[in-house]
This record gives structure tokens, sequence and C-alpha cells, in this order.
């Protein structure tokens, strides 16, 4: 499964359907998350799989999503569940107040060609959200000039670099950039360690 630690996405103004839409999708998922966290009490547990087992029919009656939405946010209330626990034994926490997920963000995790257990997954400059079977929701991305930058940066070091190796590879022990030998003073740029 492919997965990012943190995105942030910046859309173009959306249409009303869509953005009601993502509202819809923000609060469910809030919900989803308060849900499985009440069942992880009620039953004491804090594992994904055993809160599947007690959790699974009854949210899929609740809630109108695909099963990966049920994946994303048991994931999400076991590591609360994980976290509160951690710093209620450090004292740091209520032991009577449980932890309620009120963040306006989703986890969702990606979907490949060869992986179809995700909720979301990217075209081009779009994401593509599934709601429900047969049901996408899709987002338009606008590329910001930092993220193009940075992305550029690091195709043109990883292509210099490549570049550099190659034809180090053909002078032998000499650097290919200052015609240094590999004893003597590197140059001191991409090449510093040759």
């Amino acid at each position: 499964m492919q997965s990012a630690s943190s995105a942030r996405f910046i859309t173009p103004p959306l249409t009303q359907r869509k953005r009601e839409l993502l509202e819809y999708l923000l609060n469910q998922f809030a919900a989803s998350v308060n849900f499985c966290i009440q069942r992880c009490l009620e039953h004491g547990i804090t594992s994904r799989a055993s809160l599947h087992h007690i959790a699974y029919e009854e949210w899929k009656s609740r809630f109108d999503l695909a099963t990966h939405w049920f994946h994303s946010s048991g994931q999400v209330a076991t590591q609360m569940l994980r976290s509160w626990r951690r710093l209620c034994r450090k004292g740091q926490a209520d032991p009577k107040k449980p932890p309620v997920y009120e963040a306006r963000a989703m986890r969702l995790e990606l979907w490949g060609d060869g992986n179809a257990s995700g909720a979301c997954r990217f075209h081009g400059k779009a994401v593509q959200i599934r709601v429900r079977k047969g049901e996408h929701l899709w987002l338009p991305l606008v590329v910001t000039c930092t993220w193009f930058r940075n992305r550029s940066q690091r195709w043109l070091r990883r292509n210099a670099l490549r570049r550099h190796l190659k034809t180090s590879g053909t002078f032998g022990n000499r650097c290919a950039r200052s015609g240094s030998q590999r004893t003597a003073r590197p140059c001191g740029r991409i090449c510093a360690g040759a």
C-alpha cells in the first residue's frame, strides 16, 4: 500500500455540488472515527482487526460510504486510542475523558493499478476520491510554484548525479568535472565523493 505521511491539496474554486460532497465526506469521516473510538472503548480494544470484527456490520448500516473509509477511520481511531492510553499512563491525559476526533482532515490511502485497497488515487492533475461503489469525487489540483520548483530541483540533482557518474566512469580515476585525480582534492560540486 502506498502512503504519504501528509499532503495538502490546493484546488481551484469547486462547484457547489463538489463542495457539498467534500463537506459531507469530511463530516462522515469525523463521525466514523468517533463511532470507531466509542466501539473500541466499549470493548476495550485498540486493534484494527478486532474493531473490524466487532463494528463493521453496524458501521456499514450506519454510514453510506465505501469500505475503505471504515479502514481509514479505524486506523485513525486506534492510533488515537493508543496515544491517549499512553498519555494516561504518563499522567498527561484524563482517563475519564476519551479522545474525540474534531479535525477537518481525512486519512486517505492511495490505490494503484495492482492495489485496489484505498480511498483515493492521483490522475495527472486531479485526485479521484472513492465515495461509494461506482461513485467518485474528482478534485482538480493546482500545482504550486513551490511544489514545482522543489520537484524540478530534485529531478535536476538526480539527473546531474547520474550524468556525472556515467561520465566519471569513462575517465577512469579522474573526476569528470575538475579533471583532478580521485586522490587529490575533489572539485566540491556533486562529485565531492568521487
